[in-house]
């Protein structure tokens, strides 16, 4: 009977990893399905690669230009991979999508010791097919290496909380806290968690040992916190343009106003960057979250306060408006959020099968089928038509064909990072092109910008990263203009960008 039990539970065993490893190979595919896609850099990432492309190593410690902002560790990577791939969009998503291939291998991980069968599977598999950690792996932005970061932070760190740690787990936590933080802003988070499981846990145990070389551990944290904030994060917390445009995403002085604000900001979490879909499945994925997080407390509250504690200290971070609360800041929390909800899942299996075992496989099995049932559908779309966002190159390859000598370009101000980026690699020169005004909020300054450069006999307007829901609806708004003025000649559209030729030689009165 011993020998079928065993013999059993490695086929079980067996299984279970197969199919684990099934998922990591669709998380794996997924990524490189839409890195290899070799889509045109978009608006932000733009920015930040003009930043890592035009300077030096040593300028790229100094504040970024064009209210950009990125750990440095990041941006040395970008800088390496260029300098040894060359300057395009392969090389400058290389570190992105290593470190999202990485994030995958980790999760498993970490869920594989953290949590029961049912659970490390759900966990893994929804952040397998994350359709935010999907792109973003593919993506000249530092949230990839965020998410990474944070799991080897994790993984780190139980290591240390084992029955009998090491004082090398202790050495190799400092060094992952000291190396991360220059790698990723919000791995301060992450390591507050750390430090307070880790802090809790010695000053409980009769035998306090290890204290010391935790106290070591925290000094040097502080010493490099100090330094990477007197570099880089100094002049980053003061931007007000960053602070102004992220102001939605900041938790509001007023007490008041703070459970709605609350109740609002981790619905949008759920939804993106979690990806659960629609606010049925965002606000399922909540309760079985704060379930598994019960839970967690309840069965081993030491790895509980690891992934609970960077929750509320990011949330002090907005309210003090030192980071924002909102969209892809946050993705760095996705595998969190996941492993929570896979402990969750787990939890209802394990009291629903105390009663009826059959049961308990019928409702995890429907509640893994609504929580995998938007980001499933996400990702398989995705799969077969990846996004291409705002693909300008084809637009720009287009117009320089079909472009003449005395013909003048017209850049849309929202095109203009992307088309910067591209014109050393098209060969374009500054008096070639003429960049447009912004003017969100006095659209009417538009057409006056507009009647000055009629005076060339034909102009190509390109438009990418278009405001849809500013005052006008700009490019409509730009087009229905020039139609009155001026003779359409050519169109040229594609995935999140346009070109048209017009001719105000045979303008139309």
């Amino acid at each position: 009977m011993s020998t079928f039990r065993s013999s059993y539970k490695l086929k079980a065993s067996s299984v279970t990893l197969g199919i684990a490893l099934g998922i990591i190979g669709l998380g794996i595919v997924l990524r490189i399905a839409q890195y290899s896609t070799n889509r045109s850099l978009a608006m932000d990432e733009a920015l930040i690669s003009l930043n890592i492309v035009n300077r030096s190593f040593v300028e790229l410690t100094q504040p970024l230009s064009y209210n950009q902002g990125a750990p440095i560790g990041f941006l040395f990577s970008q800088k390496l991979a260029i300098q040894i791939l060359g300057n395009n969009e392969y090389a400058l998503r290389l570190f992105p999508l290593a470190a999202g291939i990485i994030a995958l291998l980790v999760m498993y991980r970490v869920a594989n010791s953290l949590l029961g069968t049912a659970g490390m599977l759900v966990a893994t598999g929804l952040f397998a097919i994350c359709g935010r950690l999907v792109y973003y792996a593919s993506e000249t932005k530092q949230y990839s290496s965020d998410t990474m970061i944070a799991l080897i932070l994790l993984l780190v760190a139980y290591k240390c909380l084992e029955a009998e740690p090491h004082p090398k787990h202790y050495i190799t936590l400092m060094m992952s806290g000291i190396v991360s933080m220059w790698f990723s802003h919000p791995a301060l988070f992450v390591l507050v968690g750390v430090g307070a499981s880790l802090a809790c846990d010695q000053l409980l145990k009769p035998d306090q040992r290890r204290l010391p070389w935790l106290g070591i551990t925290f000094l040097a944290w502080m010493i490099n916190l100090g330094v990477l904030y007197f570099v880089t994060l100094r002049s980053l917390a003061a931007n007000s343009i960053l602070i102004d445009y992220w102001r939605a995403s900041f938790m509001p002085m007023s007490l008041w106003q703070t459970p709605a604000w609350l109740l609002n900001a981790f619905l949008a979490l759920f939804q993106n960057p979690v990806g659960l879909g629609d606010p049925s499945a965002a606000m399922l994925g909540m309760v079985v979250f704060v379930g598994g997080g019960v839970s967690l407390m309840f069965r081993d509250w030491r790895r509980a306060l690891v992934l609970l504690t960077p929750f509320p200290v990011t949330l002090l971070a907005s309210y003090f408006e030192k980071y924002p609360f909102g969209d892809r800041l946050l993705l760095f929390l996705v595998a969190i959020v996941l492993l929570l909800i896979g402990e969750g899942v787990e939890r209802v299996r394990s009291l629903v099968s105390k009663v009826n075992a059959q049961a308990a496989f019928g409702i995890c099995l429907g509640l893994v089928a609504f929580l995998l049932y938007s980001p499933g559908s996400v990702a398989a779309q995705n799969f077969l038509h990846p996004s291409l966002g705002e693909h300008i190159r084809p637009a720009i390859s287009y117009i320089k064909e079909h472009k003449i000598d005395a013909d003048k370009i017209y850049v849309y101000y929202g095109a203009l990072p992307a088309f910067s980026y591209y014109t050393s690699v098209y060969g374009f020169k500054q008096t070639e092109y003429y960049v447009g005004i912004a003017a969100r909020q006095e659209p009417a300054k538009y057409l006056a910008d507009l009647d000055t450069i009629s005076v060339y006999g034909r102009v190509w307007f390109i438009f990418s990263h278009t405001c849809n829901w500013c005052t006008v609806d700009e490019e409509p708004y730009f087009l229905k203009h020039l139609d009155k003025i001026a003779k359409r000649i050519d169109t040229f559209q594609y995935s999140g960008a346009s070109a048209y030729l017009y001719s105000f030689d045979h303008a139309q009165h």
